[in-house]
């Protein structure tokens, strides 16, 4: 049955047309990065990284688990550095730097 545009089957919403659900099959995700960089340098070094992940891990987790970098880098400089005046320690900029890196990787 048909009730502002939405389809109901079974008592159950359905959120879109059935026309939508198959548009929406079609997709596929295509991020496009035309600069030089990316292009002769970080695609082989993104895909030698990306073969180090198991096929069933889903990228969301990857971006979840290399977001603890940052965290711990924020969690390190609040300990070291708590009111942002402080030298931290040398090897602290070094493990940021790293962690940063592993983040945008």
């Amino acid at each position: 049955a048909e009730y502002m545009g939405t389809t109901h089957h079974c008592n159950r919403q359905m959120y879109f047309q059935e026309a939508e659900l198959k548009n929406l099959a079609k997709y596929k995700y295509s991020g496009v990065d035309k600069s030089l960089l990316s292009y002769y340098a970080l695609n082989a070094f993104w895909r030698w990284a990306a073969s180090f992940a198991p096929i069933w891990l889903a990228p969301n987790l990857i971006t979840l688990t290399g977001l603890c970098f940052p965290l711990i880098s924020f969690g390190l400089t609040v300990y070291f550095c708590p009111t942002a005046t402080e030298a931290a320690p040398s090897w602290f900029y070094f493990v940021f730097a790293i962690g940063l890196f592993i983040y945008q990787t």
